[in-house]
């Protein structure tokens, strides 16, 4: 027995299948960007929230930073750079300037300056001068990095044991740029 459809009956199922492709699309749409934002926070960029009073006067409590990925991956990391970095065994990730890089011997001598390599480093954006009066001199070990926090005297650092060198691995970007709050947003 052969039953025929009206024509009303194959438009409502040609509305209903074009409407399933329809939000199907969509649906692939929404997961294709949201897997790329996921990539490009993962290994392009992210924004990071500052939190704490370590890096003054170069960065403050709850400014956003725009931090860059992908000159890391390529081990790209120059002395004086801020960057974000994992300490090991330690949670959460901090915003440092690399002071040191391996092989580099790290002093501060007894007249608070820093000195690296023997030689006295001009550093326009430490906050004040050191009370810890002299550390190392320290070798930085291969694959490792020396960070500090231009607020030396509220900084918790590669100077600490508990710190001490970061691997390489454990810099996960530049931080370039303030982005909020907008009247303060500019280079780092």
């Amino acid at each position: 027995m052969y039953i025929r459809m009206g024509n009303s009956e194959n438009r409502a199922k040609r509305r209903r299948l074009l409407a399933i492709k329809e939000i199907l699309s969509w649906m692939v749409y929404i997961c294709g960007a949201v897997l790329i934002a996921l990539l490009l926070r993962i290994f392009v960029f992210e924004l990071v929230r500052v939190d704490g009073p370590s890096m003054q006067p170069t960065l403050y409590r709850d400014q956003t930073v725009f931090v860059e990925k992908l000159s890391i991956a390529r081990g790209d990391v120059d002395r004086f750079e801020v960057v974000i970095a994992r300490y090991p065994g330690r949670e959460g990730a901090y915003v440092k300037r690399v002071v040191g890089l391996p092989g580099d011997t790290i002093e501060i001598r007894s007249d608070g300056h820093l000195y690296i390599n023997g030689v006295l480093q001009e550093e326009p954006y430490i906050l004040e001068p050191f009370i810890q009066s002299e550390y190392g001199p320290y070798t930085v070990p291969e694959g490792c990095y020396f960070v500090m926090g231009d607020n030396r005297n509220n900084s918790l650092d590669s100077r600490s044991p508990e710190v001490g060198s970061i691997p390489e691995e454990n810099i996960v970007g530049h931080a370039l740029f303030i982005v909020w709050p907008l009247g303060q947003m500019g280079k780092i």
